[in-house]
């Protein structure tokens, strides 16, 4: 069985808080007494279930089943709508620049190609090909 101190490590942890006071303020109680429930092994869980659904957050590692099993949750159930907006925009940014690098790795090969065609050896092409010199 799962006990106190991981249930309400877990609903801060889904809930994006750092301190016990804060799901203490959520649930109505204060820090001291959240402390105490925590310390009898009697937390709230019909309380901390109901924050949690109002939020569309899962709350199936409170069910009895749940708490039984190891209580690992997926990413994406607990983040937030600004993270997910951060992430798509990372990314959209990141795919911009995938297409960027293939582009060039296309426009590259091509100059290969080119280079390829004309049978001139590399160190030619470096030198009489380059732009004007400053003599």
């Amino acid at each position: 069985m799962v006990n106190s101190s991981e249930i309400i490590e877990k609903a801060k942890s889904l809930l994006n808080l750092r301190f016990d006071r804060e799901l203490a303020e959520m649930l109505g109680m204060s820090a001291a007494a959240l402390s105490e429930r925590r310390r009898k092994n009697s937390i709230p869980i019909e309380a901390i279930k109901k924050i949690l659904l109002e939020k569309s957050i899962d709350s199936s590692f409170l069910d009895s089943e749940g708490r039984s099993k190891e209580m690992k949750a997926d990413s994406s159930q607990t983040m937030n709508p600004e993270s997910v907006r951060l992430k798509d925009e990372v990314i959209s940014i990141q795919k911009k620049y995938i297409e960027r690098l293939e582009k060039t790795i296309e426009r590259l090969e091509e100059d290969k190609k080119k280079r390829n065609q004309r049978n001139e050896p590399l160190w030619y092409n470096e030198m009489y090909n380059c732009p004007t010199s400053p003599v």
